[in-house]
């Protein structure tokens, strides 16, 4: 994809268990990586807290900026923005800078910060 004179290369991993096992082959050279979490669906935060957390125990990816889309704003989820970091325990996250930024892919709410945000960061 290119926007804005910036080339982007990206992999859509999905966040199925099966496909879990090949995040870092495709991660190890990332400029950012882009979580996308359903917002709507509050049962799945502890899966995704876990798999993000995994990931970064893969010491390629230690400074590696995270941006983290919250999904599924359109479906009026009752999670907060400071709730979700505290669900994903982001705080504890040190290593990595990362940003938590409300989406609607469905309606592409806010997909134009995310550009801007993933371009800013890539080389």
């Amino acid at each position: 994809m290119q926007k804005g004179g910036v080339q982007f290369k990206m992999w859509d991993m999905g966040g199925q268990k099966e496909f879990r096992k090949e995040w870092p082959r495709y991660t190890k050279d990332a400029d950012i990586i882009a979580f996308v979490v359903d917002i709507a669906d509050p049962f799945r935060l502890p899966i995704a807290r876990k798999e993000l957390h995994c990931l970064l125990e893969d010491r390629h990816l230690k400074g590696t900026p995270i941006l983290i889309l919250a999904n599924k704003i359109d479906l009026n989820p009752e999670i907060k923005e400071s709730d979700l970091i505290k669900d994903l325990n982001l705080d504890y996250v040190t290593d990595n800078p990362w940003i938590v930024l409300p989406i609607s892919s469905k309606y592409g709410n806010n997909i134009d910060q995310a550009i801007q945000i993933l371009s800013k960061y890539a080389h």
